[in-house]
């Protein structure tokens, strides 16, 4: 089994359980004046991914996969809080 496809299982596994989190934080946390915070926290989440993905992919430098990882997510259809 290859890396990427055991890298696209797990997403796959994940996504629905990181959905119905980022989704409730969306539900209850939104108004007109929290979208500032709302993007530090999407920040905040990008990163854990990312720095997940380079420590899976054995790299040092974890924002080399910035790039990947909002490719992957875009691809699974990954939400957002904004």
């Amino acid at each position: 089994m290859s890396t990427a496809r055991k890298t696209s299982e797990i997403v796959q596994r994940t996504r629905g359980l990181a959905q119905s989190k980022i989704q409730g934080w969306r539900n209850y946390y939104y108004t007109n004046y929290s979208q500032k915070r709302l993007a530090k926290l999407d920040w905040y989440i990008l990163q854990r991914l990312t720095r997940w993905y380079a420590k899976k992919r054995q790299r040092r430098r974890w924002m080399g996969s910035l790039n990947e990882v909002k490719y992957i997510a875009n691809q699974y259809g990954l939400k957002t809080l904004l």
